[in-house]
């Protein structure tokens, strides 16, 4: 039982951090549009 829990953590863990990555990246993404909107704006 305590493995299982230990492995639930884990991939608890690893989805966690696949998340913040998902996150990161597209709000990188939305700062380059929003940056090129600018650019072209001006």
């Amino acid at each position: 039982m305590k493995a299982r829990y230990r492995n639930f953590i884990c991939t608890l863990r690893d989805a966690y951090e696949i998340a913040g990555f998902f996150l990161l990246f597209s709000r990188s993404i939305a700062f380059k549009n929003a940056l090129s909107q600018l650019i072209v704006l001006k």
